[in-house]
C-alpha cells in the first residue's frame, strides 16, 4: 500500500505522542536502591540542598546498561556533560523520572527498569510499508535494509530502522531501539534546582 509523506509525519507524530505519554502496556515493577556516594558534595556552585520532587529541574550523571550488561548509554562525570530535565516533564522515560524522585544532589541510586517504564513493549504495527518516493529518487537507491533513516515530525526528528525494501515501497520499523528491553541505570544527582 503507497503512502504520502503525509502518512509518514502522521505516523510519526502518533508514534512519538505514544511514548511521549508513556503508552504503553504491562504492568511490572520497577525495582529501586539508593545508597550515598563517598562525596556527597553538589555540583561546583550548587548550593541548593533540596529534594528532588515533580517540577525540580535535576542535573545527573548516569550510566545506562542492558541485562547482559552492554552500555547503551552514559553521561559520565568528569567527561560528559550531565543529563539536565525537569522532573515530570515527560523529557526523559518514566522509570528515569521516577527513579530520581526522593534524592537529594550527592545521592546515588540504581535502578532496573522494565519496557513498561522505558520505551515499551515491542510492537509488530509499528512495522509499516511507505512509499519509495518519500525518500527521493537519490536517496532511495542507497537504501539497505538495517539502515537508520531520520523521519521529521511536528515533535522533531526521530531515527526508524529499515525493515525491507520493495520495488515501490520501504517498510519501516518505528519502534524505539530500545524497545522491549529491561534497562539499568546507575543514576547519580549532581544538583537539584
Amino acid at each position: 500500500m503507497k503512502r504520502s509523506i503525509y502518512a509518514v509525519f502522521l505516523t510519526a507524530l502518533i508514534v512519538l505522542t505514544a511514548m511521549a505519554a508513556g503508552c504503553t502496556s504491562g504492568n511490572q515493577a520497577q525495582t529501586q536502591t539508593q545508597t550515598q556516594t563517598p562525596t556527597g558534595t553538589p555540583a561546583s556552585g550548587a548550593v541548593n540542598d533540596g529534594i528532588v520532587k515533580e517540577g525540580s529541574t535535576v542535573s545527573v550523571y548516569y550510566v545506562g546498561t542492558l541485562d547482559d550488561g552492554t552500555v547503551f548509554d552514559k553521561a559520565v562525570k568528569g567527561t560528559d556533560k550531565p543529563l539536565t530535565f525537569v522532573v515530570g516533564s515527560g523529557s526523559v522515560i518514566k522509570g528515569f523520572d521516577n527513579a530520581v524522585l526522593g534524592m537529594k544532589a550527592g545521592e546515588t541510586t540504581k535502578v532496573h527498569l522494565t519496557p513498561d517504564m522505558a520505551y515499551g513493549e515491542y510492537n509488530d504495527q509499528l512495522i509499516q510499508e511507505f512509499d519509495k518516493s518519500i525518500f527521493g529518487d537519490s536517496d532511495a537507491s542507497t537504501l539497505k535494509v538495517n539502515d537508520t533513516v531520520y523521519l521529521t515530525s511536528p515533535n522533531g526528528v526521530f531515527p526508524a530502522k529499515i525493515h525491507a525494501i520493495g520495488n515501490e515501497s520501504i517498510t519501516l520499523d518505528l519502534n524505539h531501539r530500545l524497545a522491549g528491553q529491561n534497562l539499568n541505570f546507575e543514576i547519580t544527582v549532581d544538583s537539584v534546582a
